[in-house]
């Protein structure tokens, strides 16, 4: 099995043929395409090699790790082309529109604490949220901080070129959310 604990940090690349790399800051990715095929829709066996239930069911370790929630994972994603973009993904299995109610709503209210606390910690113009499951079917949301200087002000914040930043500038923004997490006010 590939080590798709990565996967959730890095959404993938152009070149779908790549191998997983070892980027300049040390953290591995993977192109999202090698998974694609993989997840519409999700069924029982999608669920066993579900990338997204792998990380739930033993947070990583990784320097990318923000927050475990009490519903969801809160991981800084590592393209940080909108400073602060992350992932927050549920801990159960469950694909939109039949993830259980309650289990949607008590995901929902963690995500206005999480997005309340990336605003306070990164001091964007504007947070976008959106919802896919286009390359991994398990919920989870894609925050993104929008800035006025940002190259897509005022469209969505696709396409653009990726970025990763050094491993020293995801340790201060990763502690900057977990500090507005711990003190909201």
């Amino acid at each position: 099995m590939r080590n798709a604990r990565q996967l959730a940090l890095y959404d993938g690349e152009e070149n779908s043929s790549r191998s997983p790399d070892l980027d300049p800051s040390g953290l591995l990715h993977f192109p999202a395409q090698l998974f694609s095929d993989r997840f519409s829709p999700a069924t029982d066996e999608d669920k066993a090699e579900c990338p997204f239930c792998d990380i739930a069911s033993a947070p990583p370790e990784s320097s990318l790790l923000i927050a475990e929630l009490d519903s969801g994972l809160l991981l800084l994603n590592h393209d940080q082309r909108y400073p602060g973009r992350s992932i927050f993904m549920a801990k159960r299995h469950a694909v939109f529109p039949d993830i259980e109610e309650r289990h949607f709503l008590d995901f929902n209210v963690e995500l206005l604490k999480v997005c309340r606390a990336i605003k306070k910690a990164t001091r964007p113009d504007l947070v976008n949220v959106a919802s896919l499951g286009n390359v991994v079917s398990h919920f989870h949301y894609h925050i993104i901080p929008r800035y006025r200087d940002d190259p897509n002000w005022g469209t969505p914040p696709w396409p653009y070129h990726r970025k990763s930043v050094s491993t020293e500038h995801y340790r201060k923004t990763i502690a900057m959310i977990r500090n507005a997490l711990k003190n909201p006010e």
